[in-house]
């Protein structure tokens, strides 16, 4: 089983002591055409928020309880609300994975059951709205790196109102191949220097 070490400060991906690409990197040819118009600061922000967001759902997840910057607590409610209504069952929570067939790795939100007899792959957003282009490759993405496909692929929007909607997305990899051959074309040998801290909107 190959070994995964996720830097967080510079959203970096190593794999047996190789630095691989990730579903962010491979997407931000799509990225880009969405929030190319976005103000950086702007972008931040919801990178930042969506990071806390992400952290404080696997803590209630993991411990059934979570302290949070006021700003967030409406997103933890909605989860928390999300879990009430649909009482999921996870075998993976925030884990790194790879897929060696195509040679990149990325980090799954949730995976498990969401209804009853079915597998799920689960990304969790708290952005304004979800561009589903993006998000069905991003989850399309996450998909390739599990032993075997999910039967359902959710994105699970938390809301600043403190609700939520699971948005049942389609098993589309269409985009998400254009782009990684793109990204192989234009690809360099990978740098062993650390690369700078990057914001990925899309990871909201």
């Amino acid at each position: 089983m190959a070994r995964i070490i996720f830097t967080e400060d510079n959203h970096e991906y190593q794999v047996d002591g190789e630095i691989k690409p990730c579903v962010s990197d491979i997407l931000r040819f799509v990225a880009r055409e969405v929030y190319g118009d976005v103000m950086q600061s702007t972008l931040d922000h919801a990178a930042d928020r969506g990071r806390q967001v992400h952290k404080s759902c696997e803590l209630l997840d993991k411990y059934g309880r979570v302290e949070c910057e006021e700003e967030i607590v409406p997103y933890v409610l909605a989860y928390k609300q999300f879990l009430q209504d649909y009482s999921p069952v996870w075998s993976l929570i925030e884990h790194a994975m790879y897929n060696k067939e195509y040679d990149y790795a990325g980090t799954i939100d949730r995976f498990g059951t969401v209804v009853p007899g079915r597998t799920a792959l689960v990304d969790i957003k708290s952005s304004y709205a979800v561009q589903r282009v993006s998000a069905t490759a991003q989850l399309a993405g996450y998909a390739k790196t599990l032993p075997e496909p999910p039967d359902d692929l959710f994105i699970l929007h938390l809301k600043p109102d403190g609700t939520y909607n699971l948005m049942l997305m389609d098993n589309d990899d269409s985009v998400f191949i254009a782009c990684l051959i793109l990204h192989r074309a234009m690809e360099k040998k990978p740098s062993r220097k650390p690369r700078k801290k990057k914001e990925d909107p899309a990871n909201e």
